[in-house]
């Protein structure tokens, strides 16, 4: 796992850590990565995109989510989480996020309210976001009235603008996705040195966008474990290096690689195993053949 999503029906906006303090709290470095993420999400969606500390009022003050998922997830797993508020009825009635910020007043609320029954009354009453009040007699409470807003409806967005802003977020998590790290066994080879003794070398390369600690904040983590190659040689042969299994250490994206070698006394023929456990990057194998 290099990275979590989170999808939420919200005032429409993308969410990146941090959920409380500042990005004064988060590493330089991880803040504009999570900045590139951003524009992705808004080219792709048309959505804003905030930390989650100023998912507020304007005239509020930032809000103090502790422990909050995408914070946790950065905090203690190194990992980049988002979080899509994919919006409300309000959206759909054509107040968005920046409408949600400006408003600061009870007044202005009830504004915005009347601006959405208005737009209801225009689109044909649909969908349903408001019942009329009727007569209900309460086993408890006794004569009530019960009816007016939906409030499972005005939690979301109409299903045609559901449907819109869902392709956005799926192009988006394709992108996501494609950064992952991928660690991979390039340039394989033994060479026979004389007397039955062999090298054997293979770089070890993690050819994804994202380095296998993720974040800068992951680099510190043991959470996530760096790049282990496991050379295991096969029965009848010997292996003469000092160390077969060796830690890597986190490999940087794109370009991170590592060459490294072995030296083993065996017949032609004789294949040895070479295993990589590659944390974030995945594990892969490869067979390599004295010859």
């Amino acid at each position: 796992i290099f990275g979590v999503l989170g999808y939420h029906t919200g005032p429409a906006a993308f969410l990146r850590p941090p959920s409380v303090g500042s990005d004064n709290d988060l590493d330089e470095r991880d803040v504009r990565k999570m900045e590139e993420f951003g524009a992705v999400a808004t080219e792709t969606t048309g959505l804003p995109v905030t930390p989650i500390y100023r998912y507020c009022s304007k005239a509020s003050r930032n809000i103090a989510l502790h422990g909050h998922f995408p914070s946790t997830g950065y905090s203690h797993w190194g990992l980049f989480v988002f979080e899509f508020e994919l919006g409300t009825i309000m959206d759909s009635a054509g107040m968005g996020f920046e409408d949600f910020r400006s408003r600061t007043t009870d007044a202005e609320n009830q504004e915005a309210a009347r601006r959405l029954m208005r737009w209801w009354d225009r689109n044909g009453r649909k969908p349903e976001i408001f019942l009329p009040w009727r007569a209900f007699n309460h086993p408890q409470f006794g004569p009530v009235e019960v009816g007016g807003r939906v409030l499972g409806v005005w939690a979301n967005m109409t299903m045609a603008d559901l449907q819109t802003r869902a392709a956005g977020t799926y192009r988006f998590t394709l992108h996501h996705a494609s950064q992952h790290p991928d660690v991979r066994i390039e340039e394989t080879g033994a060479v026979a040195i004389g007397d039955g003794i062999w090298r054997i070398r293979a770089r070890v390369s993690n050819r994804g966008a994202l380095p296998t600690h993720v974040t800068n904040r992951g680099a510190k983590l043991r959470r996530l474990q760096p790049v282990r190659v496991e050379f295991r040689p096969p029965k009848g042969a010997e292996l003469l290096s000092m160390q077969g299994h060796q830690d890597l250490g986190h490999l940087a994206g794109s370009t991170g690689t590592r060459l490294i070698e072995w030296f083993v006394r065996g017949k032609s023929g004789t294949v040895c195993r070479l295993d990589v456990k590659g944390g974030t990057g995945g594990n892969t194998s490869a067979d390599i053949e004295l010859a």
